[in-house]
């Protein structure tokens, strides 16, 4: 769970890498590394909304990828911004990837840049959100340099997101994954451990972000430290602050 750019994805599955740019500077992002794993099967470009007949904007790629067979380890999947006719590389954004043929698992992907912008209930510590006014409620991006990728209102489409906030502990929360989140009955299985380090001068709460595949599930059971913690519904008013 701490790696910046992480998947899981299960063999014969499809999914996506949204990366942000500006064609307009000349500069495009491009595959560098593709695993025997995994097959590129397209490719699309979005422009960020703009006033009509303004140039220079913004713009998100999208690479769409194929998992053709399983992996016993994680495997590099990296990306490089530059511009062809001189390789002028300015950028590298590099996503580990895990193929899985275990049929009871679910990809998932580690959702970075973002912190705990609102006042949360007392004691509440887990949460699921299957809407993204219902995230929004909760995070707000993070102030952080370079590409990044931002949730949106599609990607709840085909997800829930997931999230665990740790209360202000001058510490630092370190999770760890015991098991990949699975599918158990009807319910999705979330099993880590959380480690603390002590910072005394650390004052704001950590937490650990997952966009997780829809799926044959109702409800999430959280399991922390081997202790079962807490079982939510996907569909739920849990985000409220």
């Amino acid at each position: 769970m701490n790696s910046s750019n992480t998947k899981i994805v299960k063999s014969g599955s499809t999914f996506q890498i949204s990366l942000k740019g500006n064609m307009s500077t000349g500069y495009r992002w491009c595959l560098a590394r593709l695993p025997e794993s995994l097959c590129l099967v397209g490719e699309e470009l979005y422009s960020d909304p703009h006033p009509p007949q303004v140039v220079g904007v913004g713009d998100t790629q999208v690479f769409y990828f194929k998992a053709m067979k399983s992996t016993l380890a994680p495997e590099s999947l990296s990306f490089i911004r530059m511009r062809v006719w001189n390789d002028d590389i300015i950028e590298e954004q590099v996503w580990q990837v895990t193929v899985s043929q275990n049929e009871n698992e679910v990809s998932y992907q580690v959702v970075n840049n973002y912190v705990v912008g609102h006042e949360v209930k007392a004691g509440k510590h887990y949460f699921i959100f299957d809407k993204f006014d219902q995230f929004q409620k909760v995070f707000y991006p993070a102030a952080v340099m370079g590409s990044q990728r931002w949730l949106t209102v599609e990607d709840f489409a085909h997800h829930v997101v997931i999230a665990v906030i740790e209360p202000e502990n001058n510490a630092v929360s370190d999770y760890e994954f015991k098991q990949t989140p699975h599918i158990s009955g009807h319910t999705l299985v979330i099993d880590y451990v959380c480690k603390e380090n002590p910072a005394p001068e650390t004052t704001f709460r950590f937490s650990k972000i997952l966009m997780v595949q829809r799926g044959d599930y109702e409800q999430v059971t959280f399991i922390d430290n081997g202790t079962e913690k807490e079982t939510l519904p996907v569909a739920n008013d849990s985000a409220l602050v």
